[in-house]
Order: C-alpha cells, then structure tokens, then sequence
C-alpha cells in the first residue's frame, strides 16, 4: 500500500506545484496589467495637467489683455477729458478777449486784419 500512499503524495506535490505555478502567473498577470493601468493613469493625468494649464494660461492671457484694455481705455478717456477742459478754458478766455476787443476804438480794424490772417492761414486766394 506504500505505493498508493506514495502516489497521492506525487499526485498531491503535483497538484500544489501547479497551483503555485498558476498562482504565480496570476500575479504576474495582475502585476502588469496594474503597470499598465497605472501608465494609461499618468499619461491621462499629465493630459489633463497640460489642458488645465494650458486653459489658465489663455484665461490669465485673456484677463492682461482685457485689464490693459480697460487700462488704455481710462487713460484715453482722462486725455479726452482734460482737452475738453483746456478747449472751455480758450474758448472761455477767448470769450472775454472778444468782448473788450468789441468795445475797443479799433474793433473794425482789428476785425478785418484778423479775417485777412485768418484766410491766409486758411490758404485763401483772396484775402
């Protein structure tokens, strides 16, 4: 009977070594297939970086771009503001001027000698 013993003992290593064998090429299997997850994980993550980083980067483009905008905006509007400002204050002492020059002696000579500068400045051919 020792030779049936022996026999499942054979039968029996064989059978753990194949589980153990089968076993190990489960491991494997799951072990690359976890390094091929873990790759197709990285390479999504760095795609996903690059497309956040890419969108802030064009926000914040678009952010300086508006705030010089706006910037240039302001400045234009103050220049505008302050030559409205300058143009009132000849037009106000102009306004003045006029009416002393108006009540002056010479008023009507005065008159056609600034006419007569004014149309050659103007390029006139009659003055």
């Amino acid at each position: 009977m020792k030779s049936t013993d022996e026999d499942i003992k054979v039968l029996s290593r064989a059978v753990i070594s194949d589980a153990h064998t089968d076993a190990e090429e489960s491991l494997t299997s799951a072990r690359t297939k976890a390094d091929e997850i873990r790759k197709q994980a990285m390479k999504q993550a760095a795609s996903e970086r690059a497309r956040v980083l890419e969108k802030a980067s064009a926000e914040a483009e678009r952010v300086r771009s508006q705030a010089i905008a706006t910037t240039q905006l302001k400045a234009r509007t103050m220049q505008l503001e302050q030559r409205e400002k300058l143009l009132e204050s000849v037009f106000d002492s102009a306004q003045q001027k006029l009416s002393t020059v108006q009540r002056s002696t010479d008023y009507e000579k005065t008159a056609h000698l600034l006419l007569r500068e004014a149309l050659v400045q103007l390029g006139a051919k009659k003055a």
